[in-house]
């Protein structure tokens, strides 16, 4: 198990309205975490075209709806 402990909650029910918010303080922590396991533009490295919305910003698209109270 980890030994995390959260201090300070990421979301506050009072201030979840705001997807673009959130989306974009998940991003930050999605860049954090994937550090150099993505290239500069936020893809996984593969071969093929390179899409215009990056791996990470799916991946923070996708926590950001998950946490929204719609």
């Amino acid at each position: 198990f980890s030994k995390l402990k959260v201090t300070k909650l990421l979301i506050d029910k009072y201030r979840m309205h705001n997807l673009y918010a959130i989306f974009a303080k998940l991003l930050n922590i999605c860049k954090q975490i994937a550090g150099n396991l993505v290239n500069e533009s936020g893809n996984v490295p593969r071969r093929g075209v390179v899409p215009k919305f990056s791996d990470l910003e799916v991946v923070a698209l996708n926590m950001a709806s998950e946490a929204a109270p719609y």
